[in-house]
């Protein structure tokens, strides 16, 4: 996995969120990539990834790119919603549902 930026000047819940943001966006994309098989799933990973390219250099850095990686969770929601069953059977999706439920979360506030 990618190593997380941490910018000076950020307040540690600061730097806690954008650290969550960061990895649900970065966890997404690579899962996701991987098991979108059907032609619904890859289309809405497209979109997961051009929010995902808004975000610069996969970078949570500022609250402009948090506001980003809101936009690429909730598009790996609905990633995952177009899943196959042989791909919602993956293991790996449990913790990426919990950083996406989490990142939600955050979101709304």
């Amino acid at each position: 996995m990618a190593k997380l930026s941490v910018t000076r000047g950020q307040t540690p819940a600061e730097r806690a969120r954008f650290a969550l943001a960061e990895s649900a966006c970065q966890l997404a994309d690579q899962l996701l990539g991987e098991l979108a098989s059907t032609e619904a799933a890859a289309a809405r990973l497209r979109t997961l990834r051009v929010y995902w390219r808004k975000v610069r250099n996969g970078k949570v850095l500022s609250a402009a790119d948090f506001n980003a990686a809101v936009d690429v969770c909730r598009s790996a929601e609905r990633v995952l919603e177009a899943l196959d069953a042989p791909a919602l059977a993956d293991p790996r999706l449990e913790s990426l549902r919990r950083q996406l439920h989490a990142m939600l979360k955050l979101g709304r506030h």
